[in-house]
């Protein structure tokens, strides 16, 4: 607060002493004019002050305004650096810098297995199993060097198999390098051959894929692979090692050596490929099976092809030949998809080295057939029918029943794939699979990772329940 000017109070006291003897015309006259002078005084002083704050206020505002902009220079520098250098959260944790980048991400799921089957007269078998699981623990690195052109990708899981203790397998490694439409990929990945393969374990209708797929599904051979993608077509040819088939036994080259292999794994020659179309849609929705309410139609059909011919010259070898082909449609819509796939194998054995099989050669196909709708914005009905016949070149077969599971439930999304729950039922029509085949004890079909068990001969009727919740980060 400003001091009273001096004038004032002067004033004030000549006005309140005012009551004793009133001062002459000429004596008011003269004090007024010291008054007068007074305040022009005092009223010069405040101005000079005012100017004084005015100046001091402008210079603090200019120090204000460098300190202002000293920060946000710095901010603006730290902005950029990490921009550069790719750190933060973008669909993964991001790292980089100078041409190179890395994208960290994980896939968890966690379910709970039921599974109910009848069991032969006098078997010991427990007819009831049930318990939880961690079906998938994975980790995924992925990015680029120097720059966009050269890529990479290192995936592994924890995996989830009695006796493994949950060590760390290593699934995807490769190097790509596009040029231009086309890109070039070395390494270990899945061979471009069935759909429900190809499309991500995270992104699946059900809880898990179906049997038919994990009967004849190529997994992860090494070798090279040429693709080709525009707006409407796709195109991948893969030259590999050669490709698991678990009903013979044969592992595939998935983490294995090229010198050395044992072998019932080891291959001549392999190629796997796929072709697509797309009239319709856009390749981003059909990275997984479901459509989302007010996505638009789309429409892809896809055929693919695997040749492989085992080692010959190697005694105990049956020097297999293994020709299998799929055809696949893909239909979505405003909240509802449908998808259908197609699968036949021939597989055929040197008949001078035929080591008790009854038969050279086998002849097994099958579809799969389902579809889901969106009864909310984020509830997802589905049902799945598969169906296979299968043939066994085993002396003396066991009476094996065709492959028919119809399977149905429910997706709950709380951020799309990237947290969502699934829960289904499944039931067999018939037996799943009692092959007796020494090399695959649980049969050609049934798969105790999706919760299925190898029944025994004509007794059908087995039943699984899922539920399982995935978290993506």
């Amino acid at each position: 607060m400003q001091p009273l000017p001096l004038g004032l109070l002067a004033l004030a006291v000549t006005a309140g002493g005012a009551t004793a003897s009133p001062p002459s015309t000429d004596e008011q006259i003269a004090e007024l004019t010291d008054l007068v002078g007074e305040l022009r005084s005092e009223i010069q002083d405040l101005r000079r002050a005012q100017v004084g704050d005015d100046w001091l206020s402008e210079q603090r505002a200019v120090e204000v305004r460098a300190l202002v902009e000293d920060v946000l220079a710095d901010a603006d520098t730290r902005a950029n650096l990490l921009q550069g250098s790719g750190a933060g959260y973008d669909g993964g944790f991001t790292l980089g810098g100078d041409g190179f980048s890395m994208k960290i991400n994980g896939q968890l799921q966690f379910r709970y297995v039921f599974n109910r089957q009848d069991t032969a007269a006098g078997s010991t078998a427990d007819s009831t199993q049930s318990g939880f699981e961690n079906r998938r623990t994975k980790l995924k690195f992925k990015g680029h060097v120097l720059d966009d052109s050269w890529g990479y990708a290192i995936n592994g899981a924890f995996e989830d198999t009695r006796g493994t203790d949950g060590q760390f397998e290593l699934e995807d490694v490769f190097i790509t390098k596009k040029l231009g439409d086309w890109q070039l990929k070395l390494g270990q990945f899945k061979a471009p051959f069935m759909r429900e393969e190809l499309v991500s374990s995270s992104r699946q209708l059900a809880v898990e894929r179906s049997l038919l797929n994990e009967r004849f599904n190529q997994d992860r051979p090494q070798g090279i692979e040429l693709s080709y993608k525009n707006d409407q077509w796709s195109f991948a040819g893969m030259f590999n090692d050669g490709m698991q088939d678990p009903a013979h036994g044969r592992p595939g080259s998935r983490n294995t050596g090229a010198i050395g292999v044992a072998p019932v794994a080891d291959t001549d020659y392999a190629f796997a490929g796929r072709v697509q179309y797309m009239p319709m849609g856009t390749w981003k929705q059909f990275k997984d099976f479901t459509s989302w309410r007010g996505s638009e139609t789309g429409l892809l059909l896809g055929f693919g092809a695997i040749y492989q011919v085992g080692e010959h010259g190697t005694p105990g070898n049956n020097e297999p030949e293994d020709l299998r082909l799929t055809f696949d449609v893909s239909y979505e819509a405003d909240g509802w998809n449908l998808f259908a796939a197609f699968v036949w194998q021939s597989f055929d054995l040197d008949a001078d080295v035929n080591q008790g099989f009854a038969a050279a050669s086998e002849d097994n196909w099958g579809f799969v057939f389902q579809g889901g709708f969106f009864i909310t914005d984020d509830t997802e009905l589905f049902i799945r029918y598969e169906y296979s016949e299968d043939d066994q070149m085993v002396a003396a077969p066991p009476a094996v029943e065709d492959l028919s599971v119809i399977t149905f439930g429910f997706n709950k999304y709380f951020n799309k794939h990237g947290l969502k729950w699934t829960t289904d039922f499944g039931f067999g029509l018939e037996p799943i699979n009692g092959s007796s085949l020494a090399a695959n004890p649980l049969g050609r079909f049934a798969a105790s990772s999706a919760g299925w068990r190898r029944d025994a001969p004509n007794e059908d009727g087995q039943f699984v329940i899922r539920s399982q919740l995935q978290l993506l980060f």
